[in-house]
Formats: structure tokens, sequence, C-alpha cells
């Protein structure tokens, strides 16, 4: 009979009833095929709000942090001299092109003491103009000379409140530098507001793991209550459309590099007037020279941008591999759906349903399971885990409030990738059987036939090999895609775990790194040059001090020198260049000569791994700071100490170093290139006895010391950095559970898939009397084989994709080196297997409920 004349003959009334039963098959296989629906349900909703979730939050936290940066006016660029700035040079760059608004800020750091414990004090003028203005939590801001705004540490530390009295001299001990006169008015001041430093978004809870480069207490007061009048020590600029682009954008920064050319294009003022001691001493050259920084400097500003960058390398990995897994589960789950239809499908092709329509159920199955999981997902994403993730970040940063946005963009963009994948995959799949003409579709397909398998040659093992053994070697080797796809299903969970686990290991065994390898030593002790030796006598009879090493200490910004000696062709050329960091705040250490750091700090090789010593001419640089800038061995850099004045000096080499950055140098070396005339350590290293809680007891004991400026414990740094740092943890594990989830559905869906594929063929074997055990040997042997080979596949790709993903990472104050503990290869291992074991113990009921008779029912 002519199908294609009865269909041309049917009334369009019974079309439509034909097309009203395609869509109630499609429904009704959403039924009867709801595991597979839910299983691609779940990988699209793991999927999507792994990339909006950790896409998202990265956009919240930057656009957070850009607004709280905007409503503060945090300076674009800070514009300093050696000799201090004055009204004729802020007119001058209030001319620049690019210069929006500019104020001239006096601002000076000291070392404070209080309690019996060393802070860093850092004392700011207020401005008209809106740069720089600090957060107002509580109180009034100051109005005269007379009252002071200070921070929340200060009020915790000192037990004082608003209302209550401070005087500078009561808390300062000098200058940071050591040398600078006093600029604000010795006075009483009453404080009227608890503030937040604009620059300083650290929460002073949060410990970062090394030592920091900003003050701990921050005081703000009015221009009228510094000594001098009309001169400045800094000048703060923010960019005249700053406001229309995003902190740490690409338009941000391009914007703030073309602002630094134009004032490195203009003449600094003739007329500055020096304030600083060293000006007598410096060239004319140096005094009248500008130093241009932007906001890199400052370390918290950095931190969230790794923070970003960190959230956003994610994103995009991992929900990557949840894509390929997804394709992998719906490819296997349509082409069974389209073989258990066979027969329907030549029905339909039969009676003269075109393709478009037997297509509507399979891609009806795919699209809605798709878009119902990532429609979940995008909800998950976009506000679940950034709520999750806030109280967190509170706890970091200062910054006020974090915004919830959602960026509709970002969920077309994930909802579109996943959906199209899927329906896709079911159009691809679907197309090569309707390929296939009516009658052949309507027969059964024919069974694989069985070929001897590699294995059989080779006499020893197969002679050996047990009967059931033997067949599930055949049944692997018989069944090669959906081999494939369970190893390839197995090996990418596994392969998401890895990378979860080391990653984690990674950055928390950075405390041991840093504090049990390269530094031996349990503190550093900072005094005066005059005090030094007064120090070593006491510390020579203090019982708590097993040994200690005199060195000179000293803050310094550390740059690229602009020449042609650093085109460095090594990868720190490139890290810069993906970095785009000009200028690094590290600690220099000098060693005096006929001294050696053995014992005390290990100075390794960065790549050979060999042990170097500190050379007579330049310095040795740790790796961190190297490769944010650029340079390598044999390169120049330029290094400013805390009073602005610059310095050459040869990159003699670059050494291994996790956390903070610094620069070691010889005694000669460091008198050659500073041209410094006299030298005297100004600090100890310190080995200390007893456990960890007996050396940070000693450590805060030496602190209450008035010859000490400061004492840093590294344990307590260690535990600090550790306990903060556990965070991580939070972020690892919520990606082990997404991994988790991952590798269950597929492991299930795979194993079920099998199951239903070969129905006839275990309905046979329970015929021939196999008992219900064997049944399930006989199934297992092969899902439980497969699952190792996609472990052992699995382990090592993880362990090897991790490598790449954190030289992704940009992370200023830390430098990683994957590292993995054999715990975490076998929880890996362990995890995969026990979601193998769960899922045999699942689909084990559904061997168990094969109906013999039904199953070996002739289909035709």
């Amino acid at each position: 009979m002519n199908t294609a004349i009865i269909t041309k003959r049917t009334p369009s009334i019974e079309r439509r009833q034909c097309k009203a039963a395609l869509w109630a098959d499609a429904l009704r296989a959403v039924g009867r095929g709801w595991k597979r629906f839910l299983s691609i349900f779940i990988i699209c909703a793991l999927g999507v709000t792994m990339f909006l979730g950790l896409t998202s939050l990265a956009d919240d936290v930057a656009e957070s942090a850009d607004s709280y940066f905007k409503r503060q006016g945090l300076y674009d660029l800070s514009v300093t001299a050696a000799r201090g700035l004055n009204q004729s040079d802020i007119d001058h760059l209030s001319r620049v092109r690019g210069v929006g608004n500019i104020a001239g800020v006096v601002a000076q750091d000291f070392n404070a003491k209080l309690a019996g414990s060393r802070k860093r004090l850092s004392i700011s003028t207020l401005n008209s103009q809106g740069i720089n203005q600090p957060f107002r939590v509580a109180g009034v801001m100051p109005h005269d000379d007379s009252q002071i705004a200070v921070n929340e540490l200060y009020l915790k530390d000192s037990g004082k409140h608003l209302g209550d009295s401070v005087k500078l001299s009561e808390l300062i001990t000098q200058p940071s530098d050591g040398q600078s006169p006093m600029l604000f008015k010795d006075k009483s001041y009453t404080i009227v507001a608890q503030v937040n430093d604009a620059k300083n978004m650290y929460n002073p809870d949060f410990a970062t793991g090394s030592t920091s480069t900003q003050a701990d207490y921050s005081f703000f007061v009015q221009p009228s209550a510094c000594i001098r009048e009309g001169a400045y020590s800094s000048a703060y600029l923010t960019l005249a459309h700053a406001s229309d682009v995003l902190a740490y954008g690409q338009d941000y920064k391009s914007l703030v590099s073309e602002t630094k050319a134009a004032i490195g294009q203009t003449k600094p003022s003739q007329g500055s007037e020096a304030k600083s001691s060293h000006a007598s001493s410096s060239s004319s050259n140096e005094q009248t020279r500008w130093i241009v920084r932007d906001r890199s400097l400052l370390q918290s500003y950095n931190q969230i941008d790794t923070q970003v960058s960190f959230l956003k390398l994610f994103g995009i990995t991992f929900p990557l591999l949840f894509l390929l897994v997804a394709v992998l589960i719906s490819l296997t789950s349509i082409r069974r759906m389209v073989e258990e239809d066979r027969q329907l499908l030549g029905t339909y092709k039969a009676l003269g349903y075109t393709k478009r329509e037997i297509l509507l159920k399979y891609l009806a199955f795919a699209g809605l399971s798709s878009l119902l999981g990532s429609a979940i997902g995008a909800l998950l994403g976009s506000f679940a885990l950034p709520s999750l993730a806030f109280p967190l970040l509170k706890n970091m940063y200062l910054i006020p409030s974090y915004s919830l946005k959602v960026n509709w963009i970002l969920i077309v963009i994930g909802l579109g990738i996943f959906i199209a994948s899927i329906v896709g995959t079911a159009w691809y799949t679907c197309m090569g059987e309707l390929k296939v003409g009516p009658a052949a579709l309507m027969r059964p397909q024919s069974p694989k036939g069985g070929t001897s398998i590699a294995l059989q040659k080779v006499g020893f093992i197969w002679g050996r090999m047990s009967f059931l053994n033997k067949v599930t070697a055949r049944n692997l080797f018989r069944y090669k895609s959906r081999a494939f796809m369970s190893i390839f299903g197995v090996f990418g969970c596994t392969a998401l775990m890895m990378v979860s686990f080391t990653l984690r290991d990674t950055m928390l065994s950075l405390p041991d790194q840093q504090y049990g390898q390269v530094y031996s030593y349990d503190a550093i002790a900072v005094t005066s040059p005059e005090h030094e030796e007064q120090a070593a006598r006491e510390l020579a009879d203090n019982p708590d001090v097993k040994e200690f090493k005199p060195v000179f200490v000293q803050a310094m910004n550390v740059s690229a020198e602009r020449s042609t000696n650093n085109q460095h062709k090594g990868s720190e050329g490139n890290a810069s260049a993906r970095n785009g960091v000009e200028q690094v705040a590290l600690q220099l250490i000098v060693l005096p000569d006929g001294q050696s750091l053995e014992g005390y700090i290990r100075l390794q090789n960065a790549q050979t791994k060999a042990q170097l010593k500190l050379p007579d001419s330049g310095g040795v640089l740790t790796v961190n700071a190297a490769k944010l800038l650029g340079l390598g061995p044999d390169t120049r850099a330029w290094a400013e100490d805390s009073a602005r004045f610059g310095h050459g000096l040869t990159v003699a080499a670059i050494t291994e170093n996790y956390t903070g950055n610094s620069l070691y140098m010889s005694e000669s070396a460091y008198t050659a290139a500073f041209q410094a005339e006299h030298f005297a350590p100004n600090a100890m290293l310190l080995k200390l006895k007893g456990n960890a809680q007996a050396k940070i007891a000693a450590a805060n004991a030496l602190e209450q010391d008035e010859h000490y400026l400061s004492v840093v414990s590294n344990q307590q740094l260690r535990e600090d950095f550790a306990s903060n740092y556990a965070t991580v943890n939070d972020v690892v594990g919520l990606l082990i559970v997404m991994a988790a989830l991952l590798c269950f559905v597929v492991l299930f869906t795979l194993s079920t898939t099998n199951i239903s594929e070969r129905e006839r063929e275990l309905a046979t074997i329970k015929v021939l009397g196999f008992r219900r055990g064997e049944v399930h040997s006989y199934v297992n042997k092969e899902t439980l084989v497969l699952t190792l080979f996609g472990i052992a596949l699995g382990l090592p790709a993880g362990w090897a994709l991790t490598y790449p993903m954190v030289g992704m990472m940009k992370m200023p104050g830390i430098h990683l080196e994957v590292r993995t503990s054999l715990l975490s290869w076998i929880s890996v291992a362990v995890l995969a297997l026990a979601f193998a074991l769960a899922v045999m113990l699942i689909t084990n009921r559904s061997l168990d409920r094969i109906d013999m008779v039904e199953s070996l029912k002739s289909p035709e």
C-alpha cells in the first residue's frame, strides 16, 4: 500500500490528532525513562551551577569592590617625590590629560607600641576632594585639628571608645623609616569616629599568611593638624573616565597606563621644598623626580584581584569538564532510547511521518531535561552559591556589603551551551538511525558477533582464567563503545576530584613549605642600629633563645629597570605581561660579610633546586616577585626605600619562596648598589627553644622589650595562615561534592543503560541456571574493571591538569608549587570505588527484577 497517498488523503484534523499523539508519546517517554531524564537533569544542574556560581560570584565580588572604591574615592594613581610635593606640583598634575581630580595629602607611617605589642601606624590627612575617604562606621568625621578618626583595631587593642583622647607621642616610637621628622602636631586628639581605611580592605581578624605591607592602625586628621602647611607627601589622583569602567578590568588598566605615560611626559615643578632629611644628600634629579604608582601596591586590592581571577578560572575549567560528561551521558541515554524504539521508528517512517516529527520525542526529552536542569542550576548558581560565599568574604575584607546581581547574559550563555550540547547530541544520535529504511528499523538489530581478543593469545594468563572471567574479558572487548564511555566517564570524574584535592593540598601546604623549609628561624626581632649590640648581648643571655643571626632589614619597593638589559626570554617575562604588575613591595634582608644564612633561610634555585650563596654583587630575588616583574638572572631591577630614594641593582639569581616577597643581599653587594657609607645590622633572626606555643610565647615576651621595634613570630604566621586559609577547604569541598555527585550520576546512568541493553542476555543466563549472586558478579565485574581503568587514567590526568591551572593563577603574594599527598591519591581512588560499589548495590535490584519470560519473547 502506498503510504504517501494515505498520508496525503488524511484529513487535517486527523493529522493534528497524530501530532498530539506524538507529543503524548514524548511526555510518556519522560515517565518511562525517568532515570535517564534525571541523570541529564542533575548533570546540567551541576554544570550550570558551577559555571554561573563561580563566574557570578567573581563578578559580584569585583563589582562590589569597585562600587566601594568609587564610593570612597579610592585613588587611581599616586605621585610622590623624594623631597615631597607642593601646590605647584599639584597644579601641574591637575592639568595632565586624563586626570579627573587630585588631592595633596600629608601621610606618614610610624612604628607604634600599644599594650606591649609593636604595631604599624599610618596617619593621613583628610581632603575636600573626596579622594581616599575613610568609610565611617560610627561617629562623625573630624572637622578641626583637635579631632581624630581611628580604625576598629586600634579601639579594640587600646580599649578606648569614641570621646576618649589619644596623644601621638604616647603611642609612637619613631617614624617607620627611622629618620624623617614628625609631620603632625603632637597633642591630645579626641576620637570622634571609627572608620575603615579605604586603602586597606583587610579585616583585622584575617591573617594574610605573610607579613602584611599595610598598617595595623589607621588615623585620620584634618590638614590643620600638620606642623607645616602647603607641603604634601603624596598626591592622589582619580582619573576622568575611571568611573565608567570596572576596576580590575582591562579597560581600567589601559586607562591607568595611558595616564601614567602622560604624567611621565610632564616636567615636575622645580620649586618643591624639601621636607625629608635625605634631601641634602640627593641630586637635583632625584629631588624633582616624580614617582608614579597605581593601586597594585595595595596588598588587599591585589588579594581581591587574585580571588576574582581564581573564581573565574574555576568557573571556566570545571564546567567545561561537566559539559563533556553531560554530552557523554546524553549520547548514551538517547542512543539507548532510540535502540529501544527501533520498531516504533520503523512504524512511524512507514506511516509517512517526517523526520522532524519523529525527532520530536527525543529532542523534547533531551531539551526538557537539559532546560529544567539548567534552570535549576541557574537559580543555584546566581543566588544560592554567592549568598553562601558572602559571609566568608566578609570575614576577609571590610567591604561593607556585597551586591547580588543577576547577569542575564551569563545565564543565557550557560543555558544555551548546555541545552544546545544536549539537544545537538540527541539530534545527531537520532539522525544516524533515521538514515536506515523502515523495513530495517522494524527488524531487531543483529547482535554483535564474538571475536577472539588479544588476551587469548597470552596463554599463561588466559589458561588460568575461570569461565566467567573469560566471559567478562570478552564482553569488555565486545562492547567497545560502552567500555569507552564508562572509562571516560569515570576518568573525567576522577580527574575533577583529583584536581580539587591537589589544589587543596597545594594551598594548605604553603605554611609548611614557607615556615618549615624556606624559613628555619622562628622569629625576627627588629631593633635600631644603635641598640643592636645591646640587643645581641641580651639575646645571648636569654634562656628561650637557642641562637640568632644579625641582619639588616628594610622595606623596599622593587620594579624592573627600564632598559634593554631586561628583555628576559624566560617564563618570568611572560608572567609579567600576563600579570601587568609594575612594582612589588618586599623586604630587603642584608647579611653581614663573612656570615651565612644556612640554617636560617634556605636559598635554593627556583628551577634547578641547587643551593645558592649570596653574591658579592647584586641580589637574590624570590621567585614570585621575579615572575610578577618579569625579572630573571642577570637582569636589572630598581629598588626604592621608604624615603623614596631609588637605586639600580642586578638580580643575580632567583630563589624559591612561597609566601611574601624578599630580596637577599650580602653586605658588600648592598653597600655597592645603594652607595651606603655605613652598614649596621638592625634585626636578629632568632631560633627559639620549645614547642610551637613556647616559641610564640617567647616572641611575645621579646616584643615587650623597649629595644625592639617589632618582633614577628613565624610560628604565629604559620598558625594564622593555616586557620584563615582553611576557607580553601570550603571552596575545594564544594568542588569535591560536585565531582562526587557527577561520578555517581555517570556510573549509575552507564550501569542502568548497560543492564537495559543486555536484558535478553541476562535473562538467558538466568534460564541457564546462574544464581542470583553469579548474575550480579557477571555484570558488576565489568563495571568494576572499567571503573579501575577510569581511576587509573583519571588520577594522573587530574594531577597533571593542576599544573596549568596553578600557572594561570595570579597571586601577587603567593607562589604555588603543586603538592599532592599520598592520602589524597588514596582518597580519590577510594571515593570513586565507593561510588561504583554503591551503584552496584542499587543496580543489583534491577538485575533481580529482570523477567525471563518477557525479556526472551521474540520481538516479531
